[in-house]
């Protein structure tokens, strides 16, 4: 019976009383990344190009059909992959501007970090490990971590979908290890089992069938990425084919095991939810020759793997590590993970733009292989088969006092006779409550009440000690041992809440609540962002046909004069490919550059001066050419000579505190990074 002063605490103080350390440390980790992408500049290319497509779809209540701000890509089909993704970016702009899209981008990639956290957390048995695969994801994707657009919607996804495979296949592995044991399965709908353990036959939970699809179907909508979650849903159900067929060595087998039969089910119900788009098939098809496109090929990030660069060094790291990995840790290496491994080491190699994904899916491998690792060396028993993580509140929260397992029947002949009567005594202390002094909760397997007492074991009574809460944290797969989660205090919930308080505090969500001075737009804009240029262009609006860096289309279309007709925006899939070639042709000044001009009717040039330093110096020494404008980051030279028209105010003066600051228009293209592959530099994606 409990004395009274050794009362259990209240449920609010029970609760704070869960936090420990690395609850402190995850508030810092992930808040930390939060007002980082919330300070990160917004990108000068394609982002506004998707902001201004969500709005177009806005205004006109329906997906457009061609490029509304090319006209040289009339009439190109455009099948637009991302139109929900360019949906959000649009409203989220209307609603908070500029500012809010930072906020949304730090929030994005936060839940995404934190999704993958978690993943990490069950794949390795160790929450702090969830945390350092966290720094993996970050370390080698960080090319792709620097700009706003849809891919990060797609992003959150993937780490969704790598959450929902670790817990699908833990799940059928303890289905497994049931089945081998005699214990009756689970009833569709859950058996004896609680409303929040049902399970489907073999143990995968019901509420993983319903979340999986209609995240890809989310997805699907949300950018073209959506092919990724489904290739890993693919290797997953893959993995379980090779190995039923490896144990059965019989099709039938194959066919008969339960667990090739639910995987394959998953991958076919998401394949059929990602159907449901404006598009239908033609979505798939789209997004499956897009990277064909002719056009792509000068373009940085769908350049193949140079491994003597950043991003090379950071794949061969990689692939190093797994293979010490392999040769260290005790677990059994799975074939969906080699699965996954090795597709999506292939597109990393074909394209340096799907490092992002790679650093997700790679990750998920090295973190389980490095839990065994650090187990096996400290020699604890290791992980089989993705048994439960254990080690903190994170990763084994606490159940009811109902929940204590017969340690007696539970553990395995070999096991000592000591390690059953602890378990005893775990589960008499857990009944006491979490003291006020310790604050230390208990995660139990469920059952039947322990036994009390044992010959060779101290009293039930007994407080634990922290050499036997270390001998029963076996975390066994199937392990009938109750888990002493780690120790806990009020004090840690008062630090994590004072973390979480000033990453709110210092991050433009604040801002309509607790006020403060806006940032000006050279900090919330990168500084390649030609705001001078834009200005000028306002108060001077081009005739006729416009050459212009196809890396500032985007900016220009949304932020420029209205009905600008721009040579070229972030959506280069969509030009003509002999279109393109003359804009790559103009760019690099290359043979028949100004006969190229000549034919497509151009009237004024923009010029990059950082990035089209040839084409800079060829249009100063052209006498049919007129300097107009000309700032630290742009030039613009205006057609001269009979039948051009010029507008009087061309000749302004270029010193930026005589020239006029006009309202921002409208308009834009979609998808790109910046690159540099030749003088022209370039863009694109989806």
């Amino acid at each position: 019976m409990v004395p009274p002063a050794a009362a259990a605490p209240g449920p609010g103080a029970a609760w704070a009383a869960r936090f420990t350390p690395l609850h402190l440390a995850y508030a810092l980790v992930l808040g930390g990344l939060f007002l980082y992408f919330n300070y990160l500049p917004l990108f000068h290319t394609d982002l506004w190009g998707h902001v201004a497509f969500g709005e177009w779809i806005l205004e006109h209540q329906a997906l457009p059909t061609e490029d509304p701000w090319q006209p040289l890509a009339e009439g190109m089909p455009l099948v637009d992959s991302a139109w929900l993704g360019q949906v959000v970016l649009a409203i989220t702009h209307k609603l908070a501007g500029a500012a809010g899209l930072t906020v949304l981008f730090a929030m994005l990639m936060a839940a995404a970090y934190g999704l993958l956290a978690r993943a990490f957390v069950l794949r390795s048995g160790y929450t702090w490990l969830g945390l350092l695969g966290v720094g993996l994801v970050v370390i080698i994707g960080w090319s792709r971590l620097m700009t706003l657009r849809p891919e990060v919607l797609g992003s959150i996804c993937f780490a969704a979908v790598l959450w929902l495979a670790v817990v699908i296949d833990r799940s059928l592995q303890r289905g497994e290890e049931a089945a081998a044991a005699g214990e009756r399965p689970a009833a569709w709908l859950g058996g004896d089992l609680g409303p929040r353990q049902s399970t489907a036959p073999g143990g995968i939970p019901l509420w993983t069938w319903v979340l999986l699809p209609l995240v890809m179907m989310l997805w699907a909508n949300l950018h073209g990425s959506f092919v990724c979650g489904l290739a890993m849903l693919v290797c997953l159900a893959g993995g379980q084919i090779v190995e039923s067929a490896w144990q059965r060595r019989s099709l039938w087998g194959v066919l008969a095991d339960s667990r090739v039969r639910q995987t394959i089910l998953l991958a076919e119900l998401s394949a059929a939810a990602t159907l449901v788009n404006p598009y239908g098939m033609d979505l798939w098809i789209e997004v499956l020759r897009f990277s064909a496109n002719e056009n792509l090929r000068d373009i940085t990030e769908w350049y193949p793997l140079v491994l003597a660069s950043p991003t090379g060094a950071q794949f061969a790291l990689a692939w190093l590590a797994a293979v010490i990995l392999a040769r260290l840790s005790p677990l059994r290496i799975q074939v969906w993970e080699v699965l996954a491994w090795l597709l999506f080491s292939f597109l990393v190699a074909t394209s340096l733009r799907m490092v992002g994904w790679f650093s997700m899916a790679a990750s998920l491998v090295l973190i389980r292989h490095l839990g065994g690792t650090i187990r096996g060396l400290a020699g604890r028993h290791p992980l089989k088969k993705d048994a439960t993580a254990a080690g903190t509140p994170l990763a084994a929260p606490a159940r009811g006092s109902a929940g204590a397992q017969d340690a007696s029947a539970g553990a395995s002949p070999g096991e000592p006779a000591q390690l059953a009567a602890l378990a005893g005594r775990l589960a008499a202390y857990r009944s006491e409550g979490d003291s006020a002094a310790g604050g230390t909760a208990i995660a139990a397997a469920r059952g039947p009440a322990p036994a009390q007492n044992s010959s060779d074991s101290p009293s039930s009574g007994a407080r634990p000690s922290a050499q036997d809460t270390a001998s029963a944290n076996v975390s066994e797969s199937g392990s009938t041992l109750p888990v002493l989660a780690a120790r806990g205090h009020w004090y840690w919930c008062a630090a994590t809440l004072f973390v979480l308080w000033v990453v709110f505090a210092l991050s433009d969500l604040s801002r309509p609540i607790l006020g403060g001075t806006p940032r000006s737009e050279q900090r919330l804009y990168s500084r390649q962002t030609p705001l001078e240029l834009t200005r000028w262009l306002h108060a001077n609006p081009p005739q006729g046909q416009v050459f212009n860096p196809q890396w500032w289309g985007d900016w220009l279309a949304y932020r420029g004069p209205a009905g600008m007709k721009l040579f070229a925006t972030t959506h280069v899939h969509l030009i003509p490919p002999r279109v393109y070639r003359d804009y790559t042709r103009i760019a690099s000044v290359r043979e028949g550059w100004e006969e190229a001009l000549a034919r497509y009717r151009v009237t004024t040039v923009i010029v990059d001066k950082e990035l089209m330093q040839s084409l800079l110096a060829a249009m100063r020494q052209r006498s049919g050419w007129g300097l107009r404008y000309e700032d630290g980051q742009a030039a613009v030279f205006i057609r001269q000579g009979p039948g051009t028209s010029v507008p009087a105010n061309a000749a302004a003066s270029n010193r930026p505190e005589q020239r006029g600051a006009a309202e921002p228009g409208r308009g834009t293209a979609a998808e790109s990074h910046v690159s540099a592959a030749d003088q022209s530099g370039g863009a694109a994606g989806r």
